[in-house]
């Protein structure tokens, strides 16, 4: 199977699976710009990742394209985000 270069000047974004990284960004751009999440600090972010086997296996996962960790400004607890592509 031949891969494709990307034109001069341009850059290949494309996760490994073959999804459109500024569909999956896109995704998480609506939901951080959600009044809900005014306070949200990002900390960490997993683009296309195989998934951690504490998880547990579920067949959603394997349309999980970007993970957000994140905390809320002044609470101690912390949470992740899924973005399906």
């Amino acid at each position: 199977m031949s891969h494709q270069q990307p034109a001069r000047g341009t850059v290949d974004c494309t996760t490994f699976r073959g999804r459109d990284c500024a569909e999956v960004f896109a995704g998480a751009a609506e939901w951080l710009a959600a009044p809900l999440q005014a306070e949200i600090q990002v900390w960490g972010v997993d683009l296309d990742q195989p998934r951690r086997i504490d998880r547990g296996a579920d067949a959603a996962d394997a349309d999980v394209y970007l993970e957000l960790f994140y905390q809320r400004s002044g609470s101690e607890g912390s949470g992740a985000q899924e973005f399906a592509g």
